[in-house]
């Protein structure tokens, strides 16, 4: 890892509520899927930011929205899948933001122990 400490999210709660917090927290990554045309296409990705349900990656060419990849972790080589929810912006450098949604939640897979999410008064 970069050194980085990863910090949780403190934004707002409410309408953009999140089902898990977020850390930013910066992991190398290998992201594998299937073309339409049946290719195996492997790019290398970092994360930005992570949670239990997905993450936010840099990658250069990245799969199209709603796509089915494996990501291997970097650093353990574990592997999970998740399902490409969509691409944003795009860095001078030609590295395209994409979200992504782990089909299966884990708090596991990116190493890292998440901070409690913050209970809700009960009315």
């Amino acid at each position: 890892m970069s050194g980085t400490k990863p910090t949780a999210d403190t934004s707002p709660k409410g309408k953009g509520r999140r089902r898990s917090q977020r850390i930013y927290l910066l992991i190398p990554l290998e992201v594998t899927w299937i073309t339409i045309e049946k290719a195996q296409i492997k790019e290398r990705a970092e994360t930005e930011e992570v949670n239990a349900h997905g993450a936010l990656l840099w990658v250069k060419n990245p799969p199209p929205a709603g796509t089915t990849v494996k990501l291997t972790h970097g650093h353990t080589g574990n592997s999970t899948i998740a399902r490409v929810v969509a691409q944003r912006n795009l860095r001078p450098t030609g590295y395209r933001q994409v979200s992504v949604e782990l089909t299966v939640p884990s708090y596991a897979f990116w190493g890292v122990n998440f901070p409690p999410a913050p209970s809700t008064p009960s009315d």
